[in-house]
């Protein structure tokens, strides 16, 4: 027996679907069904269930047949068509959209005459340590900006080392020549690589003013045991969900702008100023 009908999906009694996104209606098309993109589960079924909410009030989540299936969404689109696979994925086509995007920086910094470069050292969560090089120029008067290389750095973070990276990377680039200075943070083995590499070294304004605040915070004792007390505040918000909703919950009933705390990090320039 049949109810309605909606979106040219006959909906029979006992039925629901399960629609995703913002543009519900978009995914009431019956290939989507088909294709296995989405699901009909019982209208008896529990509200909280159709959301992928289970008993321990976990966020909602879309139901899916087995996650959204691509291949079967492009071969109800156009049968003939065939998706790339793993391999021509990694080994031809992104190298190639990789060469040609590299092509197009080339040629653009060959009619630049100057350029500006900002460089850092960073630590990804698997410890690995990449050196980051970003290319600053003024073309038609328009400021733009090319991140040259992110590249997983070797041995020891000497300033002889990075020194040798830098020139490595604008010798392929072709812009050693071009370069008139170089924005890094006040580390010495940054400040020195640049140096040894030939190039002015200019710090990193931002750095520059966090040890500014840092070393005023040391003079101040009274106000570091403040900011030691607000740290443990805030870690204590961080490891504890129930009382994140309890504060969201306050800032709703209060009528205030809800604001999520942030932790002062030294080395990632949040500044213990900051509101």
């Amino acid at each position: 027996m049949t109810t309605s009908w909606r979106g040219g999906q006959r909906r029979r009694k006992g039925e629901a679907r399960v629609l995703l996104g913002r543009d519900r209606h978009r995914f009431q098309s019956p290939f989507l069904q088909q294709a296995g993109f989405i699901q009909i589960i019982p209208k008896s079924s529990r509200t909280h269930k159709m959301l992928g909410r289970d008993d321990s009030k976990r966020p909602p989540a879309p139901v899916y047949s087995g996650g959204p299936r691509v291949p079967g969404i492009c071969e109800s689109l156009d049968p003939k068509y065939k998706l790339p696979g793993r391999k021509k994925l990694t080994e031809t086509l992104l190298p190639n959209m990789y060469d040609e995007c590299k092509g197009k920086v080339k040629s653009s910094l060959q009619d630049i005459n100057s350029v500006v470069l900002t460089t850092d050292m960073w630590t990804s969560v698997s410890t690995e340590a990449y050196l980051t090089v970003t290319c600053h120029v003024i073309e038609n008067w328009q400021m733009r900006e090319f991140v040259l290389e992110t590249h997983v750095f070797h041995g020891q973070h000497t300033a002889d080392n990075i020194s040798l990276e830098l020139r490595r990377i604008t010798e392929e680039w072709g812009i050693t020549e071009k370069v008139i200075v170089v924005v890094t943070d006040n580390g010495a083995n940054m400040v020195a690589a640049v140096h040894k590499a030939g190039w002015r070294h200019h710090p990193c304004f931002a750095h520059t003013l966090n040890l500014v605040v840092k070393d005023s915070l040391r003079n101040a004792p009274e106000l570091v045991k403040v900011l030691e007390k607000c740290s443990a505040i805030v870690s204590f918000f961080h490891h504890s969900s129930k009382a994140t909703e309890k504060l969201r919950d306050i800032q709703k009933q209060l009528k205030i702008a809800e604001h999520k705390l942030i932790q002062s990090v030294e080395t990632a320039g949040t500044l213990s100023f900051t509101c």
